[in-house]
């Protein structure tokens, strides 16, 4: 039985394909693993900077190069950040006093 090499949460790098070319690559963030079709394993992945979610291949995926993209570096931005959320901060609420 084929299994899912990443995990939901996991950082990976997106190689660029024949089929979709204009596929942003860079990092993306594993978001759900997909039932396994005919040997294809597949993920819905949301990339790390504009948010924009696709399904792809595993075929398609590698763990990234450069540490600094699962860390984090002032290179690039944190993945919740990239994603819209801003930190318990940015509630007033939550804020301390």
């Amino acid at each position: 039985m084929t299994r899912h090499k990443f995990q939901v949460g996991a950082i990976v790098e997106l190689k660029s394909g024949t089929l979709d070319p204009n596929a942003p690559r860079g990092f993306y963030r594993i978001e759900r693993l997909l039932p396994v079709e005919s040997q294809h394993v597949a993920y819905r992945v949301r990339h790390i900077t504009d948010g924009h979610e696709r399904v792809v291949t595993e075929s398609r995926l590698s763990v990234p190069q450069r540490q600094d993209a699962v860390t984090g570096s002032p290179d690039l931005p944190h993945p919740e950040e990239s994603l819209g959320w801003r930190g318990p901060d940015a509630i007033p609420a939550l804020k301390k006093a």
